[in-house]
């Protein structure tokens, strides 16, 4: 009997790990110290077609007291402010972590750097047909960035973009430009949201930022949950399969992190040095957006002058 109950604990226990183990291979295997420093919240962010915002608390009665049409509703009521407190508390028992020290000696800066990008940068993609959404970034005033597996013309139809956990219904209407090989696609949204703000995209010496093993952060939407990387969140080096597009990262993502900017941190003038767009066993990947840069000055000069370019 009792070695009846032995072989079927260890079954058990072998068929937990299993299940944890092979997980999802769009991002890291097992938990990491990250998970969910960002999330949703429960004030109402009201934005009208003519780029007015009301705010109010989600208790009190959503009224729309600006003439235009009804386009975006429903977020955090703490979405601007936990999550510094989420990445202390997590880094208590990582302490001696680069990317811990790091936010230690520049809290402030690094916060204030942060909630700006979620808040007026980043976004979500979300298609009407109930497939699983991807991650983008504004580069122009309705311009935004993501993968090419994320976005085509047909998906463009079906697809309305977030910020910050806000219910928005900014649609996608037109596929501006699309490259498999380098996996980036612009599309432009009907309408510029008012809060806006386009990312610095970096365009230096990508060789020069691997010899100071800078620190990198992802903001990102994996299953419609606001998420950041920042503990361990770096360019991998032991492993390195980069090419001369492509590099691989150790920044934690999930499912629905594809089309994420991986961000060099340098406070307000943190840059847009990768898009992330896959995952592998032990670490992800993302293509160089020096390369990136370059496609669109070649195809569209007009566009690339209009992009926000630190070099």
């Amino acid at each position: 009997m009792k070695l009846i109950i032995f072989i079927f604990i260890l079954i058990q226990v072998h068929g937990n790990s299993v299940a944890e183990m092979t997980g999802t291979t769009s991002g890291y295997m097992g938990e990491s110290p990250m998970e969910d420093i960002l999330d949703k919240s429960s004030d109402s962010l009201t934005v009208f077609e003519d780029g007015k915002v009301s705010l109010s608390k989600s208790n009190q009665k959503e009224k729309e007291t600006t003439p235009g049409t009804l386009y975006s509703k429903k977020t955090n009521e703490k979405s601007q402010l936990d999550w510094p407190e989420k990445l202390k508390e997590k880094c208590k028992n990582v302490e001696k972590n680069r990317g811990c020290k790091f936010f230690k000696n520049n809290e402030n800066n690094i916060t204030n750097t942060i909630n700006d990008l979620k808040q007026k940068t980043v976004l979500e993609l979300k298609f009407s047909d109930n497939r699983p959404g991807c991650t983008g970034f504004l580069i122009g005033n309705n311009l935004v960035m993501t993968n090419n597996h994320c976005m085509n013309e047909d998906l463009c139809k079906k697809t309305n973009v977030s910020f910050d956990g806000v219910e928005t219904k900014i649609k996608c209407v037109e596929l501006i430009k699309g490259n498999k090989e380098l996996d980036y696609a612009i599309f432009r949204l009907e309408t510029k949201p008012s809060f806006g703000q386009s990312a610095l995209l970096y365009n230096g010496n990508f060789k020069s930022v691997l010899t100071k093993d800078p620190q990198l952060f992802v903001i990102q939407y994996p299953d419609a949950k606001l998420k950041l990387s920042w503990i361990d969140c770096a360019f991998e080096y032991e492993n390195d399969i980069s090419t001369d597009y492509f590099f691989i990262h150790r920044c934690d993502t999930k499912k629905s992190s594809s089309g994420s900017p991986i961000y060099l941190y340098n406070g307000i003038n943190s840059s847009v040095i990768g898009l992330h767009n896959s995952a592998y066993h032990l670490w992800n990947g993302a293509i160089k957006m020096e390369n990136i840069l370059l496609d669109i000055k070649e195809n569209n000069e007009t566009l690339y002058k209009s992009l926000r370019i630190l070099k």
